[in-house]
């Protein structure tokens, strides 16, 4: 189903005991969410990327963990370097897809 930002900041949550959240939108269970806008606001530290994109519906506050986690191996070191690449390219402005 498509979601605007909006819909996306009015899911309601289920957070059972030992157990994920799990979100909900009328009922139906939401496992991912995809959203296209502006980048109204961004700040950046040594650990992560927080910025909010802006649909014209509403805002979405996004975070990028930028943390360096290469000595968990291979893949977290892989997984590092793509965030940090990803976040040198959200600029004000900008349209993005989160």
């Amino acid at each position: 189903m498509k979601l605007l930002a909006r819909d996306s900041l009015s899911l309601t949550i289920h957070n059972p005991q030992n157990y994920a959240p799990t979100f909900f939108r009328r009922g139906m269970q939401v496992w991912r969410v995809e959203t296209v806008g502006v980048v109204v606001s961004k700040e950046r530290t040594d650990d992560y990327l927080r910025f909010v994109v802006d649909d014209g519906t509403g805002c979405i506050p996004c975070i990028l963990n930028l943390t360096n986690r290469s000595d968990l191996g291979l893949v977290a070191e892989v997984e590092t370097e793509i965030a940090l690449r990803e976040a040198a390219t959200v600029e004000l402005g900008k349209l993005v897809r989160v």
